[in-house]
């Protein structure tokens, strides 16, 4: 198991701070969020990206790219790709919109797998938003003959109504590695909480998958305002959550 974690957990710090942050829990990997504007919290400078994080793997950059059938996403996905490729990520993380037709979405989906593949990194998609479901992710995995690969967001396909012995069950293979967070299943829906106090089980979702998949903290207090205050700071998020994978 690879134990990594996004950027958008500790978005209050430079990319210095992150390595730093990184290095100092021994992590293997970490995910780096960009900014609307495309940079890692204001840096865009490849080569300094790459020695910041010598040594350890950095899975993605994640983008607020969205792939659908009827929007042409094919040049913000080579520049995201090209500039993933010169940070020596292995791959960029986008959102698909299957808009009711994933046979139409399959098209736009390998054409934007063509083209991060010829910037030398991969096409990940996440369960997330419009494409939670992983019956559909399945089925749009098997149109494109599995040219992209997945992330899962666990919490996302919980919320969706899926077991997590179904979602690995269709994800199989094809999971590029695991958004984690933590969250209790109220009437209203779920409740994000801190790590360890809710319904997610990080050694569930290690028993059922095959391969040595990496998993990610996405600690999403930047977007829940009810999360603030959980922990001190990112030191003690990090550790907790590292206690929280054993």
């Amino acid at each position: 198991m690879k134990t990594s974690f996004s950027t958008l957990s500790c978005m209050d710090r430079s990319p210095e701070q992150v390595a730093g942050l990184a290095r100092r829990h021994g992590f293997d990997a970490v995910e780096i969020r960009l900014d609307g504007n495309g940079t890692f919290n204001g840096l865009y400078d490849p080569s300094v990206i790459r020695e910041l994080f010598d040594g350890i793997e950095i899975l993605s950059l994640n983008t607020g790219l969205t792939v659908a059938h009827d929007c042409d996403a094919s040049d913000e996905i080579k520049k995201a790709a090209s500039f993933a490729a010169s940070c020596g990520a292995g791959g960029i993380r986008v959102f698909a919109d299957p808009r009711g037709d994933l046979v139409r979405l399959a098209e736009s989906v390998a054409a934007s797998s063509d083209a991060a593949e010829r910037e030398g990194v991969k096409l990940l998609i996440e369960t997330h938003g419009a494409l939670t479901s992983t019956e559909e992710m399945r089925v749009l995995l098997d149109l494109t003959d599995r040219s992209f690969g997945v992330i899962w967001d666990v919490l996302h396909t919980l919320e969706s109504g899926e077991t997590v012995a179904e979602s690995a069950d269709n994800l199989i293979g094809s999971v590029a590695h695991v958004h984690l967070k933590d969250a209790v299943k109220t009437e209203n829906g779920y409740l994000m909480t801190k790590l360890g106090e809710g319904d997610v089980k990080p050694q569930a979702v290690r028993k059922l998958l095959d391969g040595d998949a990496a998993f990610s903290l996405e600690w999403e207090e930047f977007w829940y305002e009810e999360l603030r205050g959980i922990y001190r700071d990112a030191d003690e998020l990090l550790a907790s959550y590292l206690e929280w994978l054993r």
